[in-house]
């Protein structure tokens, strides 16, 4: 009969553990709810630790033999539809059992992993639901997404290094109000998005397989503050660098090393560490998707600050590699920031008003921090449509003509550059009498194209 050991050498077989889970799921309703608090619910699965890690082991190791996982599966989905801390103590359990299902898809077990798709079915199913699992309710969930303006700073922005102009635009500056209506505080909101709602799945194929899988990992990150963390933040560091690097021979990176320093290797044992660089590169690879790595790569990064650092890291490195050979541009934005990010502040310490682990990265055209002295110098007026105005060269403003008459109404005769020579010839025909004018009568010549023609023919013929 298989057996796990523990990290403490505790040893449990498959009748042990189903003694453990009958045992949690023996609680009472007045236990329930007490243990709905989110402080005393991670107490409770923090308390439960040990057994949670073995019962991980164990079913990573045993996956194929169905007579002895099959009642443990049972016995964790039951628990699972009593919600609560029970459904909390199943969702610790996803990222080791999603990565053992995919390396054992790659390896062609699908007949071996059939328990583990039912009940990766039985709990999404139940996760895209709007209430509780049991609930009697079929109304399906959609996920709403407040995406904020460049007023809140992240990873990817510092808005003390924007321009005021900008940031005061009014496309940028639609208020929210909060879930309390009046009383809830507004957030500048750029865009909502709602995602959603997702399908039902009866089956597992390649088309819904990473769906189904993504959404189950946002569970679990959704629920990471109730979760164990060392049990947790450990399964999501191992499972993104088993899934990818398995297939792949990626050179580490000093990654971990700029951003820990001497603190490199101080945080786990050494048998830990051999475990995060195992040879996989002999190992089949297994297709990911950018939406189930972007799932990951959120667990991983929650990982790096809650006590998994050099995991997470090598996490993020793994990801941040397979990413580019996959060439995924949403998965290379978010790693690419974290890095950044992390090299600017490897500590994760909030500076002045910003989230705890996060460092706003100076843009590329090198803008300085608050406080820094820089030269000052002027700045070209920004181009506009005004400034595009036609400037007329000398040669282009048309000359007045000399008065020819005098009288009450005086005409003027404007001679462009190509037609002076004209002007001036029939100037002095009208001077030598070739053509005379009435005493009674102004007579003005204006002359264009078809005037000058017109003169010319009126010569000919007084001529």
């Amino acid at each position: 009969m298989g057996r796990s050991i523990s990290s403490s050498g505790s040893v449990m077989n498959s009748e042990q553990l189903q003694e453990w889970l009958t045992e949690l799921n023996s609680l009472t309703k007045d236990e329930m709810t007490r243990l709905e608090d989110p402080e005393a619910c991670a107490q409770f699965l923090h308390d439960n630790g040990e057994s949670t890690e073995i019962l991980m082991d164990y079913l990573a190791r045993n996956y194929a033999d169905q007579d002895l996982t099959e009642p443990i599966f049972g016995q964790v989905l039951s628990g699972y539809y009593r919600g609560g801390v029970l459904r909390q103590f199943a969702l610790q359990l996803m990222p080791t059992l999603v990565a053992t299902y995919l390396i054992a898809v790659s390896k062609g077990q699908r007949r071996a992993v059939s328990m583990l798709e039912t009940m990766f079915m039985a709990v999404y199913n139940e996760e895209i639901l709007a209430g509780p699992p049991g609930c009697e309710s079929i109304l399906k969930r959609q996920d709403v997404v407040r995406i904020p303006c460049l007023r809140v700073p992240s990873i990817y922005h510092d808005p003390g290094k924007i321009s005021q102009s900008v940031l005061a635009d009014s496309a940028l500056l639609n208020r929210l109000s909060g879930p309390s209506g009046s009383g809830g505080v507004d957030l500048p909101v750029q865009l909502v998005v709602k995602i959603g709602p997702f399908p039902a799945v009866d089956r597992l194929n390649s088309e819904t397989r990473f769906m189904v899988l993504a959404r189950l990992l946002k569970s679990v990150n959704a629920s990471l503050a109730q979760l164990n963390r060392v049990a947790v933040c450990h399964a999501l560091c191992r499972a993104a660098i088993a899934l990818c690097r398995s297939g792949f021979h990626f050179p580490e990176s000093d990654l971990i090393y700029k951003v820990l320093g001497s603190a490199v290797f101080c945080q786990e044992t050494p048998k830990d560490v051999f475990a995060i660089m195992d040879d996989f590169s002999s190992k089949p690879r297994i297709g990911l998707s950018p939406s189930f790595l972007l799932e990951l790569l959120n667990g991983v990064y929650f990982a790096l600050f809650n006590g998994a650092a050099e995991w997470a890291l090598r996490a993020i490195d793994t990801i941040h590699q397979r990413s580019t050979f996959e060439m995924f541009p949403d998965v290379l934005l978010v790693t690419n920031a974290i890095v950044n990010s992390l090299l600017e502040n490897p500590s994760g310490t909030p500076k002045e008003d910003e989230p705890m682990g996060i460092r706003i990265v100076p843009s590329s055209a090198g803008v300085p921090s608050p406080g820094t002295e820089v030269e000052s110098k002027p700045r070209r007026a920004m181009i506009t449509n005004a400034s595009l105005r036609v400037r007329r060269m000398p040669e282009d403003i048309p000359v007045k003509a000399p008065e020819v008459a005098h009288s009450s109404d005086k005409k003027e005769a404007f001679i462009t550059d190509d037609e002076q020579h004209e002007d001036k010839e029939v100037m002095d025909m009208i001077e030598v009498g070739i053509v005379s004018t009435d005493e009674d009568e102004t007579f003005s010549i204006h002359l264009n194209g078809s005037g000058a023609s017109f003169v010319r023919k009126k010569i000919e013929c007084m001529a």
